[in-house]
């Protein structure tokens, strides 16, 4: 399997963008060395590296994550 960076929907990233203006929490789920995470997030900043997106993010007091946007199976705005 290639490991090669898979451009995501617009609309998938307009969720991201949307919860990041917001300061609003995401529920996600994504998968991460063959197993699947799932985890209510505080996303922080989109960025580009190496031509991948990234998702910043927080989890808790943890130290800021960053998660390929390709890895990210379903996100939903939280309440």
């Amino acid at each position: 399997m290639s490991d090669d960076y898979q451009p995501i929907a617009c609309g998938d990233y307009d969720i991201y963008e949307i919860a990041i203006m917001r300061g609003q929490l995401l529920q996600l789920k994504w998968r991460q060395a063959g197993a699947v995470q799932q985890q209510k997030v505080r996303p922080l900043a989109l960025k580009i590296e190496n031509r991948a997106e990234y998702l910043y993010f927080q989890q808790g007091i943890e130290e800021p994550q960053r998660l390929r946007l390709d890895k990210i199976i379903s996100a939903q705005l939280s309440k």
